[in-house]
């Protein structure tokens, strides 16, 4: 349930950050129209060894949405660590930022099967900015769930940021 809910919730705010443009035809159907454009991708593998053994790497990340003040992007990868063989690692992460408060919210998630799933939430919401001095309430959220040792009590922080460069 608790994944319904977190999902609508992030819908719901994405949806209404986009910009909607409704045109309609000459016969009066309406339609939403959404800017398409093509957005940089980058894919990443690295293959390292180490005292754990050999771990192969693979990511990719993108922007999902960007119209010059709200931003979207995504991330996912696996990596597996062989001799000794373990299981695979799979990770997503889903960003929002609104690029001229400095304001966002990211979502982590990462999974080893046998050993449980990590779950990360943090976020930022500019307070004040003067030049640049900024004020922002700040937090976030970690917890492991399932696996061998068990669910974990949550990890949290929230507070004030102030920054004043000098």
């Amino acid at each position: 349930m608790f994944r319904i809910i977190l999902f609508s919730t992030l819908l719901c705010a994405f949806a209404s950050a986009l910009p909607l443009t409704i045109a309609e035809d000459e016969e009066g159907v309406q339609y939403l129209v959404l800017p398409l454009s093509r957005e940089k991708r980058q894919t990443t593998y690295d293959i390292s060894k180490g005292p754990q053994g050999t771990t192969v790497q693979l990511g990719h990340k993108g922007t999902i949405f960007d119209d010059g003040s709200h931003k979207v992007t995504g991330a996912g990868s696996i990596s597996k660590t062989f001799n000794p063989n373990s299981p695979p690692t799979f990770g997503g992460n889903l960003g929002y930022s609104h690029e001229a408060s400095g304001s966002g919210l990211n979502l982590g998630v990462q999974k080893t099967p046998g050993y449980g799933t990590d779950l990360g939430v943090e976020g930022r919401y500019n307070i004040w900015r003067e030049g640049k001095a900024t004020v922002d309430a700040v937090g976030s959220y970690n917890r492991h769930y399932g696996g061998q040792f068990g669910t974990t009590k949550p990890n949290w922080y929230g507070g004030v940021e102030v920054s004043i460069p000098f």
